[in-house]
């Protein structure tokens, strides 16, 4: 049983595709929804548990009652989050979710569901999931229950096990700035509309930005800041991030967010000079892939963030001394070491 939160909405763009699998009766058993985190993948899991466990036929629903019509048993029980056969997990939370309770529970599947139809399990949070409870798993995706559909639900679905996705049907639900806003043509200087393509769409990276504001217009700074000025500048600012020590993870997350957002505006917003443009979009994309090289350096090589900041700041200059980073991002890593 679980008690589902009915505070997101499934996203427009993904209805249309829930929709289509329910009328055709194709519902895969084993599926992963993957995108950006907090755009709606979790929502759109429950919808479709909801359609699979509601009671009236598929034939006697209308098209605006074919994902659950809202008023039968089923429906009823699922709005009331007691729903036998509707079973959520959050593997994030490791102490509910150990792989003793996760053997355990994928064992309790293989007896019939409670309503005698179908049983939904979903996984949020997928890609936490230990490689031991992976392994478990494997098994009863190789031999389903005809009536068990697996939903997998990750912001970071290629950190599952290769064996894992290979059995699993993939709906990647796209940004949904990608349909409009700031990517396509807009220029807003509104800061929220600035955030919502930072975004992705994503409510909770959304959100994240702005209780970190502060943060945010920092790392936005430090970026324009380096863009403008020379080396010396770019410099200044990567030690001003350093400073920020028990931020450092965010900053990163930050600072590729805004140059990935600077690099499609620069794309969207043509100059007079074509070649100055041309410089200006090597150089956002170079930076934007060194800042993701950063991480690593930073994170998991413990490196001196003020000199991996400011070299990744640096790139963005005019007056930066060749070779970038990204040209050879092999030799850097092997450069690097400690």
């Amino acid at each position: 049983m679980v008690n589902l939160s009915t505070d997101q909405r499934t996203p427009p763009q993904s209805l249309s595709a829930l929709r289509r699998l329910v009328r055709q009766r194709r519902i895969p058993s084993a599926m992963i929804f993957h995108g950006e985190r907090g755009i709606g993948k979790g929502a759109a899991a429950r919808q479709l548990g909801t359609a699979l466990l509601c009671t009236l036929s598929v034939d006697e629903r209308g098209d605006e009652e074919i994902l659950g019509c809202g008023n039968c048993h089923g429906c009823s029980v699922i709005a009331a989050g007691n729903h036998p056969d509707l079973h959520y997990l959050d593997l994030a939370d490791s102490e509910s979710w150990t792989t003793a309770s996760f053997r355990s529970f994928l064992s309790s599947l293989s007896l019939k569901p409670f309503s005698g139809g179908s049983r939904v399990i979903i996984f949020d949070n997928a890609e936490a999931m230990s490689l031991q409870s992976a392994n478990a798993l494997l098994k009863s995706l190789e031999e389903p229950r005809p009536e068990n559909h697996f939903i997998l639900v990750s912001a970071a679905h290629l950190k599952l096990p290769q064996t894992i996705l290979s059995r699993c049907q993939p709906f990647y639900f796209a940004p949904r700035s990608e349909k409009g806003g700031v990517f396509h043509g807009q220029e807003s200087s509104s800061n929220d509309t600035l955030l919502h393509a930072m975004a992705d769409g994503s409510s909770t990276i959304q959100n994240m930005l702005r209780e970190n504001s502060e943060l945010f217009e920092t790392v936005r700074k430090a970026v324009d800041s380096s863009i403008e000025g020379g080396s010396a500048e770019a410099v200044l600012r990567g030690r001003e991030l350093a400073q920020k020590k028990a931020d450092i993870s965010l900053i990163l997350m930050i600072l590729q967010r805004y140059l990935r957002y600077r690099l499609i505006q620069s794309a969207a917003f043509p100059v007079e000079n074509n070649q100055d443009q041309n410089g200006s979009q090597r150089r956002l994309a170079q930076a934007l892939t060194n800042a993701l090289t950063a991480e690593r350096l930073i994170l998991e090589r413990n490196l001196a963030s003020a000199a991996v900041l400011s070299a990744v700041l640096d790139g963005l200059t005019s007056d930066a001394s060749p070779p970038r980073w990204a040209s050879n991002r092999e030799l850097l890593l092997s450069t690097y070491t400690l």
